[in-house]
């Protein structure tokens, strides 16, 4: 038997953490695909922190976080950003396009 898919432990926590890391952005935003943040935080979908010690990992206010999860326009301008990328991956073409 197939067992389910174990869930980001982020979801778990009674109070999240004031500076969330990209991960565990993607995860309660549901995405899953850190790039997707990064691309988020390009489009100005997302506000950052400064970056931290680590270069290449940026912090994210949970409050925020939050709101953007509960917010459906936000949501579709996200599912904007994403099906781009998705389409250049798989070499394949939206056709609602053309």
């Amino acid at each position: 038997m197939k067992e389910p898919p174990q869930l980001p432990a982020i979801l778990f926590c009674r109070r999240l953490p004031a500076r969330l890391t990209r991960k565990q952005t993607a995860d309660l935003l549901g995405i899953g695909d850190v790039d997707l943040i990064s691309a988020a935080v390009e489009k100005k979908l997302l506000r950052s922190m400064k970056r931290s010690s680590n270069k290449d990992e940026y912090g994210f206010f949970a409050n925020e976080i939050e709101k953007h999860a509960h917010d459906r326009n936000w949501m579709e301008k996200m599912n904007q950003v994403r099906r781009p990328r998705g389409n250049k991956k798989n070499g394949s073409h939206d056709l609602a396009n053309e």
